[in-house]
């Protein structure tokens, strides 16, 4: 599975996801694209996920019939993220194409 990890969020979140593909926004050269561009551009690449901080993005953009899912954690702060690895790791794994997820914080 490929990850596509939004500059909102920090760098390291890259390291939760060992048995997948995850690069950031950064890495792939896409820096301060707008959202539009940037959620057609990672399903035009391949990215089955884009992780992001923004839960704004399902009343903006129609996912239906993409490839691309949309995961969206509560926070952008690395040791809060850290510590919900295994739940993000869960989250990535159980959305499906074309949807939009919202993890929680237990």
């Amino acid at each position: 599975m490929r990850v596509l990890i939004d500059e909102c969020l920090p760098i390291q979140v890259r390291n939760f996801f060992d048995s997948h593909e995850a690069v950031t926004v950064a890495h792939m050269g896409w820096r301060s694209m707008p959202d539009p561009d940037l959620l057609i551009a990672a399903e035009r690449n391949g990215f089955d996920i884009f992780l992001t901080a923004d839960a704004g993005i399902p009343y903006s953009h129609d996912l239906a019939g993409w490839h691309l899912a949309v995961v969206a954690v509560p926070t952008n702060r690395r040791k809060v993220l850290e510590g919900m690895s295994k739940v993000l790791e869960n989250a990535v794994e159980g959305a499906r194409p074309g949807e939009f997820h919202i993890v929680q914080v237990s």
